[in-house]
């Protein structure tokens, strides 16, 4: 490896080497910092090398060679004679080697921590790189001026340097910390370890001609042990996405194709673990924190969901699939082998794969580059709006210009813009179909391509030519057979929209993407999971689980007082019904809110942001637990954010941490008007609905939210917001009159 290449990776790599080597405050911190390097140094290597790379001796002509002039001789060069080194040179390594025992007991502790025996003297030899480095460079140039000397053969004369007898006293016990020339003469290769590597030498192979040289697998499994052990989200990750980059590019040159369809176990398990691994760990952190807190909690019952939860997350390895009682639908983004720590998406893979309740498992996967791309405008557009709707309105014209052209672009990304970036993978959004075959059609050649058809079959009408095509293509089949396929296939509605549900669980930088809003997606049941183990703890649940007590209700409607038309209208439909209890345009006590949060079946909040004000801030809530279902209409508030390197974060994740099982919110900032308008229309059609399965004991809310849109002005940048997290519920127990407080006219009049 060049160390002064410069690449942002290696750059990345000497910023992340000066702590490692200087850190000594306590071995839990060096350890992930050593893993995080081995990573790092993996990465490089798997970015510039196509191949193994074993550097021979350096020769030159010239007195001052330069850069472009060293010529690498590989096999026949291995085994050049040893000259020998000049006093000078050997002055600086005894001085490096000789400051070893300041930290000795810093390497020592390090043992602790690797398998691999571990010499203090090449700890601090390499302490001072720079110094080390200019006299590896000053050495080649002296004996290039200077005529090679051979070692002696006889005995009878002067001792003299030789690397076999004089490692441990010149060179700091080990190869390591030798010339480069010098090395490079007597051992075959570079080490192939990354922490054995030139820039940070502290590991010591006891035999340096066979050294036990451990394959990139190996060292990414020690690395992610080391990393898990210490919570270290970014490293884990970084592995991970590695892991699935590679049975990516396998798949593609097995599959000949760019987009490949597989069912590959290990792909999917992966693909798992990776997405939602920080909300992990936040989940585990939360429990912790309630299971230790020495305030007097507000139940029992919350403790105990804690150590079930905190159990249920963290209690196999191993993913079981069979346990998810709906399927399942994961989405990210994989970054390319040079991002894999910055964590960026400028070159990466879409990936989705979907879970069904059965174990099984199919995926897809091709360039993320347009869907990448898509997100960030979206971002982009989400933190405009906010900034907009933030500002004093000084041109009412030009505001209202504005808000009408966010809101033909989100209309046009739900309805166009989205499906056709996705493509093919738009099928795995729909549920699979058993098919039969016409006689004129021919059967695809393997079941996995039979199974990806049963979903093709069901999205065919929402799919472009372009998409057709690519599916075509996966398949191995003419596009005019599957239409006649399709054709055969004819269904008014597929029974599986009425019974069955479909749980996103999504990976950075597509959380501002709303799915849900796509024209495939109407009419289905979809909610939103932090990872894929919260999805299959939280639909354990009963049917009582899911059940919403309308009777029993908690309202919050402007608590900063200062959204008049919100408590007027949707103030005034709460007030209406005498089971119901809550505030309106004052702000509540917060002992009492965070009780009513653990008494009552729904808790509604409409005002500003997620209404955190109102409890003091919702990681304090996390100590005491809720029990109830929310519904957070508010700005932004079901936003979670990914900024650099975290993990996707906000006050749902606190807010779900804290036991809550389904949550109702938004995405970004909308209006008031708009709002208030979808929120009636919202309670209206679900509290008089009707329910859609035999399985429920009243209306789902997954419906009402997509159809309440047309009360809106703006539906798509309004009502387009709303998502659910977590479980879909249904409501039962209406109480009689509830429909006295509404407006004679909810929706938006021409």
């Amino acid at each position: 490896m060049e160390i002064n290449n410069p690449s942002d990776a290696v750059k990345y790599i000497k910023n992340e080497l000066r702590p490692i080597l200087r850190s000594e405050k306590n071995i839990q911190k060096t350890c992930r910092r050593l893993a995080r390097f081995e990573v790092a140094l993996i990465v490089y290597d798997r970015t510039f090398s196509k191949e193994p790379y074993h550097k021979a001796p350096v020769r030159s002509n010239r007195k001052n060679p330069s850069r472009n002039d060293l010529k690498v001789k590989r096999d026949e060069e291995r085994h050049a004679p040893v000259t020998i080194c000049t006093k000078r040179k050997m002055e600086v390594y005894k001085d490096d080697a000789n400051s070893c025992a300041s930290c000795s007991s810093h390497v020592s502790n390090l043992h602790s921590a690797f398998m691999t025996p571990i010499d203090a003297s090449a700890h601090c030899a390499r302490k001072n790189k720079s110094r080390a480095r200019r006299a590896i460079k000053k050495s080649l140039v002296e004996e290039d001026r200077a005529s090679e000397r051979r070692v002696p053969e006889s005995p009878e004369e002067p001792p003299c340097f030789t690397p076999e007898n004089n490692i441990n006293c010149v060179y700091g016990d080990g190869p390591d910390n030798m010339p480069e020339s010098v090395r490079l003469q007597q051992f075959d290769s570079r080490p192939n370890s990354p922490i054995d590597a030139e820039i940070n030498r502290i590991f010591y192979f006891s035999d340096p001609a066979q050294p036990s040289v451990a394959s990139d697998e190996d060292i990414l499994e020690q690395a992610l042990v080391t990393a898990r052990k210490c919570s270290d989200m970014e490293t884990v990750r970084a592995i991970l996405n590695l892991r699935i980059g590679e049975i990516i590019r396998k798949e593609q040159a097995t599959q000949k194709s760019t987009i490949i369809l597989s069912d590959c176990s290990n792909l999917a398990d992966l693909h798992i673990d990776v997405v939602g691994i920080g909300a992990l760990i936040d989940t585990e952190f939360g429990c912790q924190l309630r299971l230790s807190n020495n305030i007097t909690s507000v139940s029992d019952k919350n403790n105990r969901e804690a150590l079930d939860m905190i159990t249920s997350i963290t209690a196999s390895k191993n993913f079981n699939r069979r346990c998810l009682q709906d399927s399942v639908l994961i989405i990210s983004l994989i970054p390319d082998v040079s991002k894999t720590l910055q964590c960026s998406y400028e070159n990466c893979s879409f990936l989705i794969t979907r879970l069904m309740s059965n174990g099984e498992s199919i995926s897809i996967g091709f360039d993320g580059t347009a869907l990448a791309q898509e997100a960030f405008k979206m971002r982009e557009t989400v933190d405009k709006i906010s900034e907009e709707l933030s500002r004093e309105v000084t041109d009412p014209n030009q505001w209202w210009e504005t808000r009408v052209k966010r809101n033909e672009y989100c209309h046009q990304l739900w309805t166009s813009r989205l499906p056709d970036v996705l493509g093919p993978a738009l099928c795995l959004f729909t549920s699979g179909k058993k098919l039969t075959f016409p006689r004129e059609v021919p059967k695809p050649k393997t079941a996995l391509h039979t199974n990806f058809l049963g979903f093709a079959v069901r999205a065919w009408a929402h799919l472009n030519t372009q998409a057709r095509n690519n599916v075509a293509g996966i398949v191995g089949m003419r596009k005019l057979d599957i239409d006649r396929l399709v054709k055969s296939h004819v269904h008014p509605e597929p029974a599986y929209m009425r019974s069955t549900s479909t749980y996103l669980v999504l990976g950075r930088l597509v959380q501002t993407l709303c799915f849900e809003r796509m024209n495939i997606c109407k009419g289905l049941r979809m909610s939103r999971m932090m990872s894929t183990r919260h999805a299959q703890y939280i639909l354990r649940n009963d049917a009582s689980g899911r059940c919403v007590d309308i009777s029993d209700v908690f309202y919050v409607v402007d608590s900063q007082t200062n959204l008049a038309g919100s408590a007027e209208t949707v103030g005034k439909f709460f007030q209406s019904v005498k089971e119901w209890d809550g505030y309106t345009s004052v702000a509540p006590p917060t002992n009492e809110l965070i009780k009513k949060l653990n008494e009552k079946s729904l808790y509604i909040f409409a005002g500003h942001g997620s209404g955190s004000d109102c409890v003091g801030g919702w990681g304090r809530v996390v100590r005491k637990g809720i029990s109830s279902t929310m519904h957070l209409i508010g700005c932004a508030s079901g936003r979670l954010r990914d900024n650099g390197r975290t993990e996707p974060r906000g006050a749902v994740t606190k807010i779900l941490d804290s036991g809550c099982k389904s949550i109702l919110s938004l995405l970004w900032s909308v209006t008031d008007r708009d709002i208030d308008r979808f929120t009636l229309r919202l309670y209206a059609d679900w509290f008089s609905g009707v329910r859609n399965s035999s399985k429920e004991r009243g209306p789902c809310i997954s419906r009402y939210i997509n159809e309440s849109a047309r009360a809106c002005k703006l539906g798509a940048a309004n009502a387009g917001a709303c998502v659910n997290y977590g479980l879909i519920p249904y409501c039962l127990n209406v109480p009689e009159n509830w429909d006295k407080g509404l407006p004679n006219k909810i929706n938006y009049k021409i």
